[in-house]
């Protein structure tokens, strides 16, 4: 069997972000490689089965040329995936492609797993979804389609049966990280993605997951604190460098991007994965995210001598308020020694910060947008609150009747708390802090001379520019 599986179209910049296309430009950076669909990927082919993945996104496909490339591929089963954020671009992939194929669509990701139902109720042309994670489920659910299973039979899936939405028993995680394929990487053109300015240093550059959840899981506003969250787990160290030798070795690989929700979690984990990196002698530029409350100095220490260059880490807001009623387990002194000592290392910061949450009106936003400003940090983003479901800002909002499960957008607020008076005022105060931290004469000359004494980051700057301007001025969504 063959299996097609499809990014749809969809703009990075404006329908993930939310910035000002007329400012921003062409989105042709922004896009990291699908992580999910290259280990579905993987679990196909060792299934036994043939696959391909189409990424609309960093090669400009449209639904046309989707439909093109599929009839030349000729597949007998075509995989969607979606998350929140790009649902309605899935939803017209998926109706564009049953008007002209008559094959097996299914669709996967964040979007299934979170809204099993209503990813069938409003896809009524999908096969069936993929719940949780399918890694383990797609090989049975093929055999499905082959008529040597039942779909009744198989965890993690979802399906019609005479009109009636049919939601089969959760598939257990995988407790076993290194029992998981590593992502299919020669199914993906890894020079076409690009991501946005300033979030690496050399190209081609990946993103590769270490763990999977988070071992705090306590921030009200997270999706790793919903009911959807799950057990915390991780590679071991020898899986990593495996394929750390294979990204750099066989495909070329100069950077790599941790995503994982806390990389700097275990001590010892870090520092044996820093060890060998240097007695394997893989050396190039890495990043990860870090938590205020589990990085130690030794594990920084370490990462600079192995070429981390970023460290990025949720700092959330300035206001303690805001900090304590969020759950967060961090306290503004902390944060701030926290940062000296990945500073003191000679590694850059990036600074994740969230405005309206419960406690923040538009001066506690200028006072978050303030202590970015006074941690000097190196890069900064000032997203608006988003309910993830299950979380308890989430139920919050519901019981407050300011979303229902059909709110799509991340790049508008969702939320307004007490201190705001509407969703277009939280918008603004994000779009403040943007121009509050960027736009200081004493940054731009900081940065234009770090730029000029590093001249391969010239172009990124370069590319920054519109995309903060976008960001900043845009009206319509942020």
């Amino acid at each position: 069997m063959k299996v097609s599986l499809v990014v749809a179209p969809y703009n990075i910049i404006l329908d993930c972000y939310g910035a000002d296309e007329s400012k921003t430009g062409k989105a042709d950076y922004g896009y990291w490689i699908p992580l999910g669909m290259g280990n579905l990927a993987s679990s196909i082919l060792e299934a036994g089965h043939k696959t391909e993945i189409i990424d609309c996104g960093p090669h400009n496909y449209t639904y046309e040329d989707v439909k093109r490339i599929l009839k030349q591929s000729k597949p007998d089963a075509i995989g969607v995936s979606a998350n929140i954020a790009i649902q309605r671009q899935s939803k017209t992939l998926v109706q564009s492609l049953r008007e002209e194929f008559d094959v097996p669509i299914f669709m996967g990701g964040g979007l299934a797993t979170t809204f099993p139902e209503k990813t069938l109720k409003e896809n009524p042309h999908l096969s069936f979804i993929l719940v949780g994670e399918a890694e383990k489920t797609i090989s049975s659910a093929l055999e499905a389609l082959e008529g040597k299973k039942s779909f009744k039979d198989i965890p993690g899936i979802g399906y019609k049966e005479n009109g009636k939405i049919i939601i089969t028993e959760p598939i257990k995680p995988v407790e076993n990280l290194d029992e998981i394929p590593s992502p299919a990487w020669h199914l993906f053109d890894i020079p076409a993605y690009k991501p946005l300015p300033l979030q690496h240093v050399k190209l081609p550059v990946v993103p590769y997951l270490s763990s999977r959840s988070c071992p705090y899981g306590k921030c009200t506003f997270c999706f790793q604190s919903g009911i959807s969250a799950q057990k915390y787990r991780r590679h071991s160290v020898d899986r990593v460098i495996n394929d750390f030798k294979i990204l750099t070795e066989k495909f070329k690989v100069k950077e790599v991007a941790f995503w994982d929700d806390i990389f700097f979690v275990n001590e010892k984990w870090v520092l044996e994965f820093c060890r060998r990196l240097k007695e394997e002698k893989i050396d190039i530029p890495w990043q990860a995210l870090a938590h205020g409350n589990t990085v130690t100095r030794k594990m920084i220490e370490a990462a600079s001598k192995t070429g981390c260059w970023n460290i990025a880490m949720g700092y959330e807001s300035g206001s303690p308020e805001v900090l304590k009623i969020s759950n967060k387990g961090t306290n503004m002194q902390q944060l701030k020694e926290v940062t000296k000592i990945i500073h003191d290392n000679k590694i850059t910061t990036r600074g994740y910060f969230v405005v309206g949450l419960p406690g923040d009106s538009p001066q506690g936003a200028v006072r978050t947008s303030q202590f970015a400003i006074d941690l000097d940090l190196t890069f900064a983003q000032f997203n608006v609150a988003f309910p993830e479901y299950g979380t308890k800002l989430y139920f919050d909002a519901l019981n407050k009747g300011m979303i229902s499960e059909d709110y799509t957008t991340r790049t508008g607020a969702s939320y307004v708390p007490d201190g705001f008076k509407d969703a277009q005022e939280v918008g603004r105060a994000a779009r403040l802090a943007y121009k509050r931290f960027y736009m200081r004469p004493r940054y731009v000359l900081k940065h234009a001379i770090r730029a000029l004494t590093h001249p391969t980051l010239i172009p990124g700057y370069f590319k920054a520019v519109p995309y903060i301007l976008g960001v900043s001025f845009n009206k319509k969504n942020y």
